[in-house]
């Protein structure tokens, strides 16, 4: 640990083990002590607003590896950046009792230049080679750009609501009951074909649903 380190204050490491503080002893031996878990700056993007944001990648004290995303501000010393401390707390993630360690790894979180890159985007749909659906997107294995939905978008809203659903539970209560009806076989269709209509280089459409013996109708949009 050089001189100008020690008086900026404590020298930490971030590593795929854990965060490590490093100091020296007075006969000049290097003792690496392990302070927290893993935390690390993943990626750095971009939201369709233009704002620049911060992917933070941590293991919290369950031992899940989790991650969230912040405004690049976040990271300045001029902002409140107890923000991203108490955020990553209440995710599970144990910061240093001692104040100034906990601060350390912020200055080396803020220091990082990961190579990763990421696309925040407000909607589920095709961006490039990429088609993306809350928590998940689907693409080439060398695409460079991340693709992840804005968590604070109204997509979410849907899972948020109805909870998780199950391959078993779609079998049983939307497929089955739908072998007797054509309708309901071609609205299921339409939501499947969606994606594809892009890719195949055709416009988009909708299926206008009405009967006689009811003044209401519905429509399937693709």
């Amino acid at each position: 640990m050089s001189k100008k380190q020690s008086l900026l204050g404590p020298n930490v490491e971030l590593t795929n083990r854990g965060v490590f503080h490093v100091s020296m002893n007075p006969a000049g031996e290097v003792k690496r002590e392990k302070i927290a878990k893993s935390v690390r700056l993943r990626a750095i993007g971009e939201r369709e607003d233009g704002v620049t944001l911060a992917q933070i990648e941590f293991r919290t004290r369950h031992r899940d590896k989790r991650f969230e995303f912040f405004p690049w501000s976040a990271l300045l010393p001029e902002k409140n950046i107890n923000t991203i401390k108490f955020t990553l707390a209440d995710r599970g993630y144990e910061w240093p009792r001692d104040a100034e360690l906990s601060s350390a790894i912020m200055e080396a979180l803020d220091q990082s230049l990961p190579k990763r890159k990421f696309q925040m985007v407000r909607a589920p749909g095709w961006y490039g080679s990429v088609f993306a659906i809350p928590g998940q997107a689907f693409g080439p294995a060398d695409n460079e750009v991340e693709i992840y939905i804005d968590p604070e978008s109204d997509a979410h809203v849907g899972a948020f609501v109805l909870g998780k659903g199950s391959l078993k539970d779609w079998q049983k209560l939307v497929a089955k009951p739908s072998r007797k009806s054509s309708r309901l076989r071609l609205s299921i269709a339409a939501a499947l074909a969606a994606p594809f209509l892009r890719p195949l280089g055709m416009e988009s459409f909708g299926i206008n649903w009405f009967s006689e013996r009811s003044p209401s109708q519905v429509v399937t949009s693709l």
